[in-house]
């Protein structure tokens, strides 16, 4: 945390972190296993793997981030409106994403426990995956 905190290349990661706790007192816990996502829950996620997941029909390239990324969330009928840099449409994608898996739609699962799950949209409902 002390060598984060002396470089703004990692302020991403302490700003989730701050949501994480600020989120935990408001009672949402982190999600830890696949039943989490039953309920209310934070979990990791990140965009690249949702456009992946949800672009199946193209190759996703990171040089085409902002392209590709905005193109998706015009597919499902979000503007792009106020979205006024790659770091919102990323926020937009993911919560796309969280959206879907809340209302039921496939989730994959990776990661371990302890350490907190990712999850990306999937072909199956809550199919727990170990990235060992």
């Amino acid at each position: 945390a002390a060598l984060a905190s002396r470089s703004n290349f990692y302020g991403w990661v302490l700003r989730g972190e701050a949501l994480y706790q600020a989120l935990q007192r408001f009672g949402v816990p982190i999600a830890r296993d696949e039943q989490a996502l039953a309920r209310s829950c934070c979990f990791e996620s990140f965009p690249h793997g949702i456009t992946v997941a949800l672009s199946p029909e193209i190759e996703v390239k990171a040089a085409l981030k902002l392209e590709q990324r905005s193109a998706l969330l015009e597919r499902f009928g979000l503007a792009l409106d106020g979205l006024s840099s790659i770091d919102w449409i990323d926020a937009a994608v993911c919560a796309l994403a969280a959206q879907r898996i809340a209302k039921g739609a496939a989730a994959a699962i990776y990661g371990e426990p302890e350490g907190g799950l990712l999850v990306l949209p999937g072909r199956t409902r809550h199919t727990a995956v170990s990235t060992e």
